[in-house]
């Protein structure tokens, strides 16, 4: 029997379409739909009164209490006869056969207590890929923490739990928490449960078409910044030094990539700097959470160099960036053939060459020509300035023969003892190998 816990609160306009979503969508008449109104002051209950009638939906109304404590009071109100849960928005859905795929794993994988299903984020009628979904396009079925530590879990939706797990009331959301209450509580459960199962035919439908959705309402709130990293990061720490003697590196990489929205670029617009730039509690929380963060969980993030740095410094390390000098890259953003102008930059390997640097065109007859700059992009993180050369665009006269079999170019830095030379991919080969991917 699967029970489907729905915390409500002002959903006049969607909750409707969600449950009709997931009643069609159960298997058995002794399937059951818990409804939490959470203190609704629109017409959610009147609505909701509609499904009086119907015996697999539930509804209990509750003073506003938030959706913690709504989910809690789903779980106290679980049938005695629940064999799986999941909690679904009440603004979001469920994929074709969702619930028979997900009964078909549990049935054989019998150890497995808990599953994720892949997040489809729904807006203005198209459907994207949520960025952890990465973790569906391999081959593992089933992920054990301490070994796939790259497989982070943030997003209750689209999980499953056994019921059998809620027995005792040994696991409940965080109720002092409006934040990354479900992070926390997956996480909290993981640690003690160490595995949990991959299926990847049905998903997570998250209504992303609302503009006042928590995740960007949050960051006007003080509890974002500071009080974050104290209730949601740290007892995450603590607890997984309480049960394996250190933190492990699944919650290491966990919560650095969740820090990085403190620091990357699209969120600039959101964050409320006054709680991070110059914020000494900030400034001193993040100082002792990353005394957990080991360098080579740093070195094994998917971000520029760049901000590499800037996590290198928080530890007190400096950042090994000429390593990387070897592998920068030539990005041409555009060519004119008319102007025979081509205008370029360098990849995020690039950091760490100074901004005074100069850059040439480099020619089979020794000839040098100086490129001009196009365009410097401005780079802060944590609401510092950060010099970041492969911001830097450039413009060179290039012939399209050039273009297309590859142009050699030069940075000279005088704080470099060495010149570094890098050669643009070829146009024609790279053209070629797409051809190719494409014949495949």
């Amino acid at each position: 029997m699967f029970s489907v816990i729905i915390p409500t609160h002002n959903s006049e306009k969607s909750i409707e379409k969600t449950l009709n979503n997931i009643l069609k969508k159960l298997l058995h008449t002794s399937d059951e739909i818990i409804v939490v109104n959470d203190g609704s002051t629109d017409n959610t209950l009147k609505t909701l009164e509609k499904y009086s009638y119907n015996s697999q939906v539930k509804i209990i109304s509750q003073p506003n209490a938030g959706v913690s404590a709504a989910r809690n009071t789903g779980i106290r109100n679980l049938s005695e006869n629940s064999k799986f849960v999941t909690f679904v928005d009440d603004s979001d859905g469920l994929s074709k056969n969702f619930f028979e795929e997900v009964l078909s794993f549990f049935n054989k994988y019998n150890n497995v207590e808990i599953i994720s299903t892949p997040i489809k984020l729904v807006k203005d009628n198209k459907i994207y890929e949520q960025s952890l979904n990465y973790r569906f396009y391999t081959n593992k079925k089933i992920i054990n923490i301490l070994n796939d530590f790259k497989y982070i879990q943030y997003h209750i939706g689209g999980m499953v739990f056994k019921s059998k797990i809620f027995n005792m009331n040994l696991y409940l959301f965080d109720e002092q928490v409006n934040y990354w209450e479900d992070a926390k509580f997956i996480n909290m459960l993981l640690l003690d449960k160490k595995k949990y199962g991959l299926v990847k035919n049905v998903s997570y439908l998250y209504d992303r078409n609302e503009n006042s959705s928590l995740s960007k309402v949050a960051w006007n709130f003080k509890s974002r910044y500071a009080p974050h990293i104290i209730n949601n990061y740290k007892p995450l720490i603590t607890y997984s030094i309480k049960r394996y003697g250190e933190v492990i590196k699944y919650i290491q990489y966990l919560i650095l990539n969740h820090y990085l929205n403190y620091m990357v670029e699209q969120n600039e617009k959101i964050i409320n700097y006054k709680f991070i730039k110059g914020n000494q509690l900030f400034e001193l929380e993040t100082f002792s959470l990353f005394k957990y963060i080991d360098i080579g969980i740093i070195n094994e993030l998917k971000v520029p160099n760049s901000y590499k740095w800037v996590l290198y410094n928080i530890k007190g390390v400096e950042f090994p960036y000429y390593k990387y000098f070897k592998k920068i890259k030539c990005y041409i953003h555009k060519y004119s053939i008319k102007d025979k102008e081509m205008v370029f930059s360098f990849s995020h390997e690039s950091y760490g060459v100074s901004e005074q640097a100069e850059v040439y065109t480099h020619r089979r007859n020794q000839i040098y020509n100086k490129v001009n700059i196009y365009e410097k992009k401005k780079l802060d993180i944590l609401g510092i300035k950060v010099q970041d050369f492969s911001r830097t665009i450039f413009s060179a006269k290039v012939s399209f023969i050039e273009l297309l079999t590859g142009i050699n170019l030069v940075i000279k830095d005088e704080n470099l003892s060495y010149p570094l030379k890098i050669r643009s991919s070829s146009l024609f080969l790279r053209v070629f190998k797409k051809l190719m991917k494409i014949k495949k």
